[in-house]
């Protein structure tokens, strides 16, 4: 998967800001995308080996069976006698509620983002955030659907940033010529701070 982004989607755009003009360095870049592809058409080899393991195979199949049994008779059940259900109002106060919960750990994550693990963590609330809402969307006012907005574009931004960062790790795997190695470098670097630059997303 990290060659086939690195390959298809995050090197591409790069390409003209890097090469400009400059010979040896189109020879570099198209180096480069030579050994991503005969890297990838190795990791595709051996994903078509592994598959055809008998161990493999037989994994595959209990994970069917077992997908299969969860709609059967022995599928859990709710209890009986269990409480009624919760009127629309209180449904609705209980998601609004849940939401500005995620919304407010995720501003603040993103406010002591500025190390590795409180950029994990703001990425897992992200997450969380953005899937919420689009699970609970209809009993959602308009104020607050846009916050899955925000949390969508800030993982894209991030995503793009880790995705250069990884190419990059990619390129110097595979003997890239060290001026492209730290030019993906310097580009992630500069990326590095945006998803927090933008400005941390405002509450209801």
């Amino acid at each position: 998967r990290d060659i086939d982004v690195a390959h298809g989607e995050t090197l591409p755009p790069l390409q003209a800001a890097y090469v400009a003009g400059d010979a040896a360095r189109a020879r570099a870049w198209q180096s480069l995308e030579q050994g991503l592809a005969q890297a990838a058409i190795q990791g595709r080899e051996a994903v078509r080996k592994a598959l055809h393991r008998p161990a493999v195979g037989a994994s595959l199949l209990e994970l069917t069976a077992w997908l299969e049994t969860l709609d059967g008779p022995g599928a859990p059940s709710l209890p009986e006698g269990r409480a009624p259900a919760p009127s629309a109002k209180a449904v609705r106060r209980w998601t609004r509620q849940r939401l500005v919960r995620l919304h407010t750990q995720w501003t603040e994550a993103l406010r002591d983002g500025g190390h590795p693990e409180g950029l994990h963590r703001a990425r897992i609330l992200a997450k969380r955030l953005r899937y919420n809402i689009e699970a609970l969307a209809p009993l959602l006012p308009a104020r607050v659907q846009r916050w899955q907005q925000q949390a969508s574009q800030w993982q894209t931004d991030l995503g793009t940033t880790r995705d250069v960062l990884q190419a990059g790790a990619l390129a110097q795997r595979l003997g890239a010529e060290p001026g492209l190695v730290q030019f993906l470098r310097g580009f992630a670097a500069g990326r590095e701070g945006l998803p927090r630059s933008q400005g941390v997303p405002g509450g209801v």
